[in-house]
């Protein structure tokens, strides 16, 4: 399992998609580009090098002119973000300890994520579009 990140913006996407094709792909699409390949790149610094492949399990994916997808698909990212319980294994009769969350692809996404809907809303007011009223709504997903 590993963990991902999604942008799920209904209000965000319908007024993007009201736009006209040239300026949704010219002027927005590079922004989100930018802001992925940035969280992207940034995101491998923010785990401890000693714990395996969480470094290098960091990946970029275009999903869409305005989707990407950042994740990380280290085997054991989902335990690293999430944490773990008193476990016991059966077959050794080991006790396995507790490992606690240690949070760190969505609290950056988040952070990231804020960075691009400015940068947007930014774009959006120097360009006057019609029907914008210089706020961009997002909701957690």
């Amino acid at each position: 399992m590993s963990a991902t990140f999604s942008i799920d913006t209904k209000n965000l996407r319908a007024r993007l998609e009201a736009l006209a094709d040239d300026v949704r792909d010219q002027e927005l699409g590079p922004i989100v580009a930018q802001t992925a390949a940035a969280f992207a790149a940034d995101l491998p610094s923010r785990y401890p090098a000693v714990e395996g492949d969480l470094r290098g399990g960091v990946r970029l994916q275009q999903r869409g002119p305005l989707a990407h997808q950042v994740k990380n698909t280290a085997r054991h990212a989902h335990l690293y973000e999430h944490g773990t319980i008193r476990r016991f294994t059966a077959r050794t009769g080991a006790f396995r300890g507790v490992m606690p969350a240690q949070p760190v692809f969505v609290p950056w996404a988040i952070r990231w994520r804020a960075r691009m809907v400015e940068a947007i809303a930014n774009r959006l007011r120097a360009l006057r579009v019609p029907g914008f009223d210089g706020t961009l709504g997002a909701r957690e997903s």
